[in-house]
Order: structure tokens, then C-alpha cells, then sequence
């Protein structure tokens, strides 16, 4: 009997281990609802090969200057980045003569692909840069203003951006695996125990290893570069504990910006002219004349 009971408690272990990790991994696609016009008229839609086959659609704005912004949405957003206020903030910084560029992350809106919480994510952001490239841009006139998982996904390749003028990261996480036990425990009631098994259900079932995540490594690779971190103090979902950690790992001459009042990814939204008058004079010293 007590045979038979282990058993069921396997079998409950791991078929809800599996269900937690699919829903971690769950596409969110999307229409684009909305006009790009409510940035610019002027614009031009696109469609990319991204990591494994994925399409990346989005758009490209041109500015009356030779600088581009890509701006790169966290999880469950579109390339509108709503949560974030993107079209306000794209609106914000063609007005002041940039090229701006917006996509929907693999899985998410109209595009395809697998969610892999960065590892892809990271590898498409390489080929939204190469496409930029192709339009004309040069590597030290583009800047990347990226927010949560947009955020962690580019510090992952944060090596190869090199060359890129700026970037700006938005709530980033240092390490993933604790920010997703974080999001199952104290967002979702989800009981510690079955995050081992969510964590072994999406190595081995979905091959997403949240160990190999760690965005804090990438930012140590690159010692001559420097970053500018915005957090919210509020954010509940990635603590501001990051955003510092993540600092201390940085060039010395990085920047840290904490904003008071607010949850995960509304510091444009809650505090725009604070948010303006922090990240584009980093854009204009970065990216230059």
C-alpha cells in the first residue's frame, strides 16, 4: 500500500512539475491591433529569420538622424511593449531624431518560435541587430533600450554587442532560476517543492536549462563596457537586489538608476520625465554625433 501511494506522489510530482513548465514556456501570440502610424507615418513593416527557424515581425521607424533605437519587449508583450508604455516612448524618441525599431519577441504577437525565457530570445536580438545593419545603421550609432526578459535576453549576449552604442536595461535579472521560483512561490502559490521539478521538466522535457541563464556572467565578460540599469524599487517580480548586483559586475563608470514608486517595468510609465532626463543624455554620449 504505502508502495502504491509513493507511486501516485511520483506520478502527481512529475505530471504537475510538467504543467508548471509548460505554462512557464507558453507562447502568447497576438495581432497587431494597433497602428504604427500613432508613432510615425513613416515606417516599414518586417519580417526576419530569427534562432531555429523563427520569424521576427516588427516594424522600423526612420529618424532624421543616423542613430537607431531597437527597443526589446519582456515576456507576454507584443512589439507595441503596452506594459511598458513602448509607443509613447517610441514617440518620445523619434521626436528627438532617432530611428527607432520595434519587434515582437519569438513566440509572442506575430512571431513565431519557441518561448526559451533568453536563450533564443538573446540569439534573435543578434539578428535584429544584423538586419538593423543592413538598413544602414552603424554598430556604434545603434542603441538597444530592453526591459525584463528583453533585458535579460541581451545581457545573455552582451560578448557580441560589442560594437553596439548603448545599452539601457530595464529590470533586468542577474540569475534566472530565482526569479522564476520567485514568480511560482510568491506569484502564483505555487509550493517550493515542486519548483526542482519544474526546473528538471523544462531541461529535459522543453530543453530550457534556467541554469544556463544567468545574465550577470555576460556582464562580467565585458569589463570595457558601459551600461545604464533602471529599476523600479517596488518591483516585486524581479527585486531591485538585481539591478545592483548586476552593477557591481559592470565597468566602473556604469550607471544605476533606481525609481521610487512602482512595480516591475513602470519606470517610464509611472515617471517619464525622470526616466527622459536619466536615459537619453546616456544615449547621447554613447551613440555620439
Amino acid at each position: 500500500m504505502i508502495f502504491v501511494i509513493l507511486i501516485l506522489i511520483v506520478i502527481v510530482y512529475t505530471a504537475f512539475s510538467i504543467y508548471l513548465a509548460s505554462r512557464i514556456l507558453v507562447n502568447y501570440p497576438q495581432k497587431i491591433n494597433v497602428s504604427a502610424d500613432l508613432v510615425a507615418t513613416k515606417h516599414t513593416d518586417f519580417t526576419i529569420q530569427g534562432a531555429q527557424d523563427a520569424k521576427l515581425k516588427g516594424w522600423i521607424f526612420p529618424g532624421t538622424s543616423n542613430k537607431l533605437i531597437i527597443m526589446i519587449a519582456g515576456i507576454k508583450q507584443t512589439r507595441t511593449n503596452d506594459g511598458y508604455y513602448g509607443m509613447y516612448l517610441a514617440y518620445d524618441l523619434i521626436q528627438r531624431g532617432y530611428g527607432v525599431l520595434m519587434y515582437d519577441s519569438r513566440g509572442n504577437g506575430e512571431s513565431t518560435g519557441n518561448v526559451t525565457q533568453g536563450l533564443l530570445e538573446s540569439q534573435d536580438i543578434l539578428a535584429i541587430v544584423n538586419y538593423a545593419e543592413q538598413q544602414g545603421y552603424k554598430p556604434q550609432h545603434i542603441g538597444i533600450i530592453a526591459d525584463s526578459l528583453g533585458a535579460i535576453s541581451t545581457l545573455m549576449v552582451a560578448e557580441k554587442l560589442q560594437n553596439i552604442g548603448a545599452l539601457v536595461l530595464d529590470s533586468s535579472a542577474a540569475r534566472m532560476a530565482p526569479i522564476i521560483a520567485n514568480v511560482l512561490i510568491n506569484q502564483n502559490g505555487v509550493w517550493p517543492v515542486f519548483v526542482p521539478g519544474t526546473f528538471l521538466a523544462m531541461k529535459y522535457i522543453y530543453h530550457v536549462d534556467v541554469n544556463q541563464i544567468n545574465p550577470i556572467d555576460h556582464v562580467a565578460m565585458v569589463p570595457n563596457r558601459l551600461f545604464l540599469f533602471i529599476q523600479s524599487n517596488g518591483d516585486t517580480i524581479i527585486p531591485v537586489h538585481n539591478a545592483k548586483e548586476l552593477l557591481a559586475k559592470a565597468n566602473s563608470q556604469s550607471k544605476l538608476a533606481i525609481f521610487y514608486g512602482g512595480n516591475h517595468i513602470e519606470t517610464y510609465k509611472l515617471h517619464p520625465k525622470q526616466y527622459k532626463s536619466i536615459v537619453l543624455p546616456f544615449l547621447q554620449q554613447q551613440l555620439g554625433k
